[in-house]
């Protein structure tokens, strides 16, 4: 009996093709894995715990998940690539000031630098992302 090498992952993907049941869940099962790693690596530098990991695709060949504030949050992206200065209009804005309740049809913003925490997250634990994507394939196809 010989045994099979798989090196890169055409090949890997190849094999993964080949297998008639299962490939869809395994694919979609070894990414969540890698995704729970980013998930945990951003909540740990996100101003707030409400990351979370969506899936995008998955095919017999390809799964794909998102990863990113829950949509309650969707202001933690403002900090990923930060804000130029800009007006915020409103007809009228109403909001609680020193003096008590303001009224105004505009309020300049002066912006903010980036405070990224996704791409640090993904830089910082891409190689253990793998590790685990990898094992997740491996234990699957040994089975």
């Amino acid at each position: 009996m010989s045994e099979t090498v798989l090196i890169g992952d055409k090949a890997l993907m190849r094999k993964l093709a080949r297998m008639v049941t299962g490939t869809e869940a395994l694919l979609g099962l070894a990414a969540e894995m890698g995704a729970a790693v980013f998930k945990s690596a951003a909540e740990s530098r996100a101003p707030g715990p409400h990351i979370e990991t969506e899936e995008v695709v998955r095919t017999r060949t390809l799964a794909t998940r998102a990863i990113g504030p829950d949509k309650a949050h969707w202001y933690y992206g403002l900090l990923e690539t930060g804000a130029r200065a800009h007006m915020i209009e409103g007809a009228p804005l109403v909001f609680e000031g020193s003096r008590g309740v303001v009224f105004v049809r505009a309020v300049k913003h002066p912006g903010f630098g980036a405070r990224p925490f996704l791409r640090p997250a993904f830089d910082a634990d891409r190689d253990e992302a793998t590790r685990r994507v990898g094992e997740a394939l491996k234990r699957a196809i040994e089975a």
